[in-house]
C-alpha cells in the first residue's frame, strides 16, 4: 500500500496577519466617514 499524499494548502500566519492588517487599515479610513454620515442623517431627521 502506498501512503496517501495530502495536498491541502494551509494559510500561513503571515498571510493571515497581512489580511487582518489590511482590514484594520480600511476600517480606520471608513469608520469616521460612516460616523459623519450617521450624524448628518440624525441632523436631517431630528433637527439636532
Amino acid at each position: 500500500m502506498k501512503p496517501r499524499k495530502i495536498c491541502c494548502r494551509a494559510v500561513t500566519l503571515i498571510e493571515l496577519l497581512c489580511v487582518v492588517a489590511i482590514i484594520a487599515i480600511l476600517m480606520g479610513f471608513y469608520l469616521p466617514a460612516i460616523g459623519r454620515a450617521f450624524g448628518r442623517v440624525k441632523t436631517f431627521l431630528f433637527g439636532e
